[in-house]
């Protein structure tokens, strides 16, 4: 969209295509990097290049007035786009701490690494885990930090350690930090699914060649 304003005579004028609006009034029309009023009869045109400081009201009012909108479009990817941008990342949890590890993974997953994020979308990417077994708690976290679930039954809650939770379980560490930090909505089950965590170093992903992140 080509904007031209001019200012004569205390009128600033503003012209898209064939339309024309006067808004009388103003004083001066000012260049950002120079400091002093616009000199050649005070023409002002608006080009690529965004170095130009001007009265946002007076273009936000002609654009008003010819129907269009002084910002840009925001586009965003359809599902599809979306899923063509998928990568797949695997992730060393050897001697990595839980927290840490946990907040890096749920970035990948939600997709806000990527300049075509969106919250109602998935953008995210693939990640795989290995040595979960392997993975630190700092502090007393081991012994403090307490694991809770119910049978469904009158007096049926159980809690267990982290501790112990590390040795019969060590996937279920990662699972439980990084899905509290993904967005509760409707997106989250699906972004979950799009973790895997093993023990060990095998995994059964190699075909979708990984990349490693430290």
């Amino acid at each position: 969209m080509k904007v031209v304003l001019s200012l004569t005579n205390g009128v600033a004028r503003g012209q898209i295509g064939n339309r024309i609006e006067s808004f009388p009034g103003a004083r001066s029309l000012w260049v950002h990097r120079r400091k002093r009023p616009m000199a050649k009869n005070g023409l002002f045109r608006m080009g690529s290049s965004l170095d130009m400081l001007f009265s946002l009201r007076l273009i936000s009012e002609l654009c008003v007035n010819v129907g269009e909108s002084p910002s840009m479009p925001t586009r965003f990817l359809s599902q599809a786009e979306a899923a063509a941008d998928d990568k797949w990342f695997i992730i060393d949890a050897a001697d990595q701490v839980l927290g840490r590890l946990a907040t890096k993974v749920a970035t990948l997953l939600s997709g806000k690494h990527k300049a075509s994020y969106a919250p109602f979308l998935i953008t995210g990417d693939h990640v795989v885990i290995i040595n979960a077994d392997k993975i630190k708690l700092t502090g007393q976290k081991l012994e403090q930090k307490i694991y809770y679930r119910h049978t469904g039954y009158p007096g049926g809650l159980k809690q267990v350690t982290a501790k112990r939770v590390l040795e019969s379980r060590p996937e279920r560490l990662i699972e439980d930090a990084v899905l509290g930090m993904l967005p509760k909505n409707k997106l989250r089950k699906r972004l979950a699914k799009r973790l895997r965590v093993y023990v060990g170093a095998e995994h059964p992903h190699r075909a979708q060649n990984p990349e490693v992140i430290a």
